[in-house]
């Protein structure tokens, strides 16, 4: 979520070590702005004076023996590195040189077991499920907003007549104007899913440019060895939302799917031993069970066995 504070503050931050990821991510937002850089020196010099007033006698006669100017921009130069590497190595990202700021993405990440919040530069909002991770830059520019998901994600994009946004998993691309909907687009899955939850999105398949208009309620699927869309209408669409409230609800849902799903949520693995059960379909919700509960109730319904093996839980 992104801080809104300051500059000053931010830079407070940054030379205590407790900046945040976003808030390192806010002040480099904020340098690179035109107007920044008389603030940035003058921020410097108060941090600098705040330095030689904390120092013992000596070593302030020493300082201030030195320029001034000269060490102040060794400072900024030192401190902007830092905080470039530190920035870098928190995201995961690249850290080659940018051609431009176009180009300038950095990623989120859900860990297992958790969801994640990401505030976008244009105010829209996305939740990361368990195991998703978020490509996006710092600050659209153009006349386009671009993102890239892996994993399932729930995004309230704010409207902007102007300025599309596209959301790119795999070989699909979801474009919208402004809306809420919800994509699973995990790479151990053969399929992505896109769920429309209010408003209008539109699904391309940048593979053939095949591409089906989604309203309120509406699902399309595709698969990956597939040229063509499927696409069915939701009793509730707000179960697909469900696990951003902590509950698990599976409609019909392929096991392999709900196995990853409960890998995701509790960081356990689960096998299913051959090929025709992984299709088998389940339904049922799941709100404050433990994962061995959860298990023996999908084995009893859906007639499979299960058993423990080296940690691990196994469907058969």
């Amino acid at each position: 979520m992104k801080s809104n504070q300051k500059l000053p503050e931010l830079f407070k931050k940054l030379v205590d070590d407790g900046a945040t990821e976003q808030e390192v991510a806010d002040f480099l937002g904020q340098i690179r702005e035109p107007d920044a850089a008389a603030e940035l020196h003058e921020v410097m010099e108060e941090h600098w004076n705040f330095i030689l007033s904390d120092d013992t006698s000596s070593q302030k006669a020493a300082r201030e023996k030195s320029s001034f100017p000269t060490l102040l921009i060794a400072s900024i130069a030192a401190l902007i590195c830092v905080v470039f590497v530190s920035f870098y190595l928190w995201s995961g990202a690249d850290i080659a040189p940018r051609p431009d700021r176009k180009s300038d993405f950095v990623s989120r990440a859900a860990g297992k077991s958790k969801t994640e919040i990401v505030m976008l530069n244009d105010g829209s909002r996305v939740i990361l499920n368990s195991g998703a991770v978020l490509r996006y830059p710092l600050k659209f520019d153009g006349d386009k907003r671009e993102v890239f998901l892996e994993g399932e994600a729930y995004f309230d994009i704010k409207h902007e007549s102007a300025r599309s946004f596209l959301v790119h998993t795999g070989k699909l691309t979801t474009s919208v104007l402004g809306t809420t909907f919800n994509i699973m687009a995990y790479k151990e899955l053969s399929k992505i899913a896109v769920t429309v939850i209010s408003g209008k999105v539109a699904v391309k398949d940048t593979s053939n440019a095949e591409m089906v208009m989604l309203t309120p309620g509406r699902r399309a699927e595709m698969r990956n060895n597939h040229k063509s869309f499927v696409c069915d209408s939701l009793y509730n669409p707000a179960d697909v939302i469900a696990w951003q409230r902590g509950d698990l609800v599976f409609d019909d849902t392929p096991l392999e799917e709900i196995a990853l799903k409960l890998y995701y949520r509790f960081g356990t693995q689960i096998i299913i031993q051959n090929a025709e059960k992984r299709q088998m379909k389940f339904s049922g919700s799941f709100k404050t069970q433990d994962l061995p509960d959860i298990l023996a109730a999908i084995a009893e319904i859906s007639g499979v066995k299960l058993k423990i093996r080296n940690n691990n839980y196994v469907l058969y």
